[in-house]
């Protein structure tokens, strides 16, 4: 046995004693919130405790919006509902044991402790294996665009693809699969996944003849530095009558984490409004149609992230977006 692996095992051990008297409080009806000095057995009473608050969230109210707050009819008209499903609850039920290991837990806690003033928060995950996101399951996929399950498109470009598991969702409708990813950790972590790696200054470039069938940049816009020239850019690499997908977490908080101290971006989403709805209605109107982008369909999603010691697992609120551009759009009739 390793010698973190039988620090873990005592450590374990003392914990159950110190939550034994928890457990007998957390069956009373008015529940009284112990006293406990040590700081890990505290952490994982609260764990404790949040998942029972977890088990009383109302999950459907993460898919709706007050669509009459949308001034757009065309907006409104291209929202599709979704629902909590069998691929999202996988993730959670999978998320909420991995993150109730303690020793695996306590382990994680100790290299970010040691390595975590050098290494980016991006890199750390893929070095631990954690932290894995969920955005969409492949139905909710195949609701948003409209493809049968045999559909199969030529090629996929995944800009920030982190350690692939949300491309993993999608990546089976497209003959080739490109990533990219600014960590250097993840590229490995996508290259063992049979993904090709494409690099983050370079996949734009002429001389490369590649073109793609769809382009999706899935919460990479409020996390990178220059979202405004990235738009401008993901249109000259678009296949005739490619798409594009775009998952943004609203309302909007930008953060690029390579930008310390302040991390601030050098470009602004210029979206209006403090609602998501407002934002929505903003996004289309004022950034994405001026840079000749046609909102296609568009839905609200829990963006899911693993948990840890503090509780089963993490969300925000997206906005995915399944657009065309002018550029590469084909009339048809």
């Amino acid at each position: 046995m390793k010698l973190h692996d039988r620090l873990v095992s005592v450590l374990s051990s003392v914990i159950v004693v110190f939550i034994a008297c928890a457990f007998v409080l957390m069956g009373t009806e008015k529940q009284v919130r112990p006293y406990i000095h040590t700081p890990i057995a505290r952490a994982v009473y609260e764990r404790l405790m949040k998942e029972r608050e977890f088990e009383e969230i109302d999950r459907d109210e993460w898919y709706r919006l007050n669509l009459d707050a949308i001034l757009s009819e065309d907006v409104r008209s291209k929202f599709i509902q979704m629902k909590w499903d069998v691929d999202t609850q996988k993730f959670v039920d999978q998320s909420s044991e991995k993150s109730s290991w303690i020793g695996t837990q306590l382990w994680h806690a100790l290299v970010t402790f040691v390595a975590g003033w050098k290494a980016s928060k991006t890199s750390l995950n893929g070095w631990l294996n954690r932290g894995s996101m969920f955005v969409f399951s492949e139905s909710q996929f195949l609701r948003l665009t409209g493809w049968k399950e045999d559909h199969r498109s030529d090629s996929l470009l995944d800009l920030g693809a982190g350690d692939g598991n949300v491309t993993a969702r999608f990546s089976r409708f497209f003959g080739e699969v490109f990533v990219t990813e600014v960590s250097s950790v993840m590229r490995k972590v996508l290259v063992s996944r049979g993904y090709q790696l494409k690099d983050v200054g370079q996949w734009d470039s002429e001389d490369d003849p590649q073109k793609y069938s769809m382009i999706s940049a899935l919460n990479l816009l409020d996390r990178c530095d220059a979202p405004i020239s990235l738009l401008k850019q993901i249109p000259k690499k678009l296949a005739k009558n490619g798409f594009v997908l775009i998952a943004l977490v609203l309302p909007l908080n930008q953060y690029v984490e390579n930008n310390a101290p302040t991390f601030a971006p050098s470009e602004i989403i210029g979206v209006r409004g403090r609602t998501t709805e407002e934002q929505v209605d903003s996004l289309v109107e004022c950034v994405l149609e001026p840079l000749g982008y046609k909102l296609k369909s568009w839905t609200r999603l829990p963006y899911l992230c693993e948990g840890d010691l503090h509780q089963p697992y993490y969300w925000m609120h997206d906005i995915v977006l399944l657009l065309q551009h002018e550029s590469a759009m084909i009339d048809e009739a």
